[in-house]
């Protein structure tokens, strides 16, 4: 999924950052679900060289809303994107933070 120049595209890069987060949402305690509610990315280098790593961490939970903190990678540990998001969260009924939809 690169684009012209063998770099890869930012469309991808912006759905591995959303699916990395996503992901560190629903390790939290009585998670069932998190929806993306705001993304923001910075590309900072071009990403070429791979393995590609995305990295994810929570940096503030509310009952409702979780903000994360994300970072892509290239295969040389170069910082590449940047990516700040908040998570609305569906939680189990047993956690009595269950959000209603």
């Amino acid at each position: 999924m690169t684009r012209i120049g063998g770099i890869l595209h930012g469309g991808i890069i912006f759905s591995a950052v959303d699916y990395a987060g996503s992901y560190a949402v629903r390790t939290l305690e009585n998670v069932k679900d998190g929806v993306t509610v705001e993304l923001k990315i910075n590309f900072l280098k071009p990403m070429k060289d791979g393995p590609f790593i995305v990295e994810a961490r929570i940096i503030s939970e509310g009952k409702r809303l979780i903000v994360v903190d994300i970072s892509a990678y290239d295969g040389n540990g170069n910082l590449c994107a940047k990516a700040l998001g908040t998570w609305v969260v569906y939680r189990d009924a047993s956690s009595g933070t269950q959000l209603s939809s």
